[in-house]
Order: structure tokens, then sequence, then C-alpha cells
């Protein structure tokens, strides 16, 4: 969500995905409204446009919306035993990388 990184500075942060942002698919971002670009010295910095941020707050309220279904399904207290269960996997499994919106 932060914006002004270099194109290896994002997939850094998300290597942990298995994904990696090529240039021509920040270009392909850059073309649907969702990211710009900007230079800085000899690097280029991407950053989220508005459109972009509006589309990133979007795709989390629809993972709030998933998550709130499974509420009803299976009950709050279930839900975060899952969810603790869950990050406690990740902590043991983690790879040691920064998460996204540290730095």
């Amino acid at each position: 969500m932060k914006g002004g990184r270099s194109i290896d500075e994002i997939n850094s942060l998300f290597s942990y995905t298995g994904y990696h942002i090529t240039l021509q698919m920040a270009h392909g971002l850059v073309e649907r409204g969702l990211l710009r670009i900007s230079e800085e010295g000899t690097s280029a910095k991407w950053e989220l446009t508005d459109q972009g941020r509006n589309t990133t707050l979007h795709i989390i309220a629809a993972a709030k919306a998933i998550e709130d279904g499974i509420i009803g399904k299976i009950g709050y207290l279930e839900t975060v035993a899952l969810k603790n269960l869950l990050k406690q996997l990740i902590s043991e499994t983690d790879p040691g990388l920064a998460h996204p919106w540290d730095n």
C-alpha cells in the first residue's frame, strides 16, 4: 500500500507468495489506471493510483465479506480457532521475509 517502490522491492516483499511482477505486468497495470510510475534518480518507482487504491480496498472488503460468511457458517469461536491455527502454521513455515506493509 505504500508507494514509491521499485519492481525489485515489490517482488522482494511478495516473494513468499511465489508470484512476481514483471515490467510488462506493471505497464499493463499502468494502462488499466491502477499504477503510475515516477522516475527517482536511476530507478523507476511504482505506486498505486487512486483507482488502484480503491480497487485494492474493494478486494480487501470482498475478502472480509468471505470471512464474515465463514463466521456465519462455522461460528465465531471456530473461526477464531481456525485463524489462530493458520497463523501458527504460517509462523512455523515462514521463511523470514518481511510483511508487505512493514518497511
